[in-house]
């Protein structure tokens, strides 16, 4: 683009022609503030629309593994406000499952027969784990691209939510500074088969210095994440159950990553430096 004359007189222009999605970094959620309606459309406004293409119209694998391509799945990133404060609905993998037992994750799973998107899917997953209404589940967008799960050998992409209290089509209005109300944390049913509790995250755990640690992803020195501990945060759903199992549980690995980049995304944590190459 040209510009030719006083700039002033282009300034209201040049402002349109850089105002695109990649450069809004403002954000009217803090880690302690709630989530409220305005703040739930800046958050659409950042991330990427959900893809409701049928899974089997997806784009084509960029690795194989055992000779074919991987199966499609998809998680569901539930927002959702407890007491007044933004958190971000997990839960602990039951340790019988074959891959990752034991460890802190975001519900959901593979892509099914009877899905027609990876939002469904998402949502059928997160029903059939925590017994999640479907219908209380407002999808406000996508991460920017999906992630290939190698212990499940399939790709995951990242679907964020926010869990309203009924339904979004019957909510009534109000402000868009209000606080949104969410169900509760005693209405989800943990599946015992897949689930042995549930961790409501609350935003402020991400920058408290005391539960981060560096780690990278897939061990590459350019993805550095943090680590979070959470073992205080679990919400057990019987006595002791996983007494042992969450000692210095952490938010790791996929999840882990998945969530670092949400915050990066909105603007809730710094992304760790990447550290300069040995000479």
């Amino acid at each position: 683009m040209t510009i030719r004359g006083p700039l002033w007189v282009y300034q209201p222009l040049l402002a349109r022609y850089l105002y695109r999605r990649d450069f809004v970094t403002s954000t009217t959620t803090t880690t302690t503030t709630a989530f409220t309606r305005s703040s739930l459309n800046d958050i659409r406004h950042k991330l990427k629309p959900e893809l409701t293409v049928h899974p089997s119209d997806l784009p084509g694998h960029t690795i194989s593994i055992s000779g074919r391509g991987p199966r499609e799945a998809a998680v569901l990133i539930p927002l959702m406000n407890i007491d007044a404060r933004p958190h971000i609905l997990m839960e602990v993998r039951a340790s019988e499952l074959r891959t990752h037992a034991g460890e802190v994750s975001f519900p959901g799973g593979k892509v099914d027969s009877t899905d027609t998107s990876l939002t469904q899917a998402a949502l059928r997953e997160a029903f059939e784990e925590l017994a999640l209404p479907t219908d209380r589940v407002e999808i406000l967008g996508m991460l920017d691209c999906p992630e290939y799960s190698l212990g499940n050998k399939a790709r995951v992409w990242p679907i964020v939510g926010f869990l309203h209290s009924q339904s979004p089509a019957t909510t009534t209005s109000i402000l868009p500074s209000g606080n949104l109300a969410s169900l509760q944390i005693r209405e989800l049913v943990a599946s015992p088969d897949e689930v042995s509790a549930i961790l409501p995250l609350p935003l402020s755990a991400l920058t408290d210095p005391a539960r981060q640690s560096l780690h990278f992803f897939r061990m590459d020195s350019r993805k550095p994440y943090f680590k979070i501990k959470v073992d205080d945060l679990v919400h057990q759903p019987s006595s002791d159950r996983i007494s042992q199992q969450q000692q210095d549980l952490e938010i790791w690995g996929l999840s882990g990553w998945f969530l670092n980049r949400l915050a990066w995304k909105l603007g809730w944590m710094d992304q760790p430096a990447i550290p300069d190459s040995e000479e």
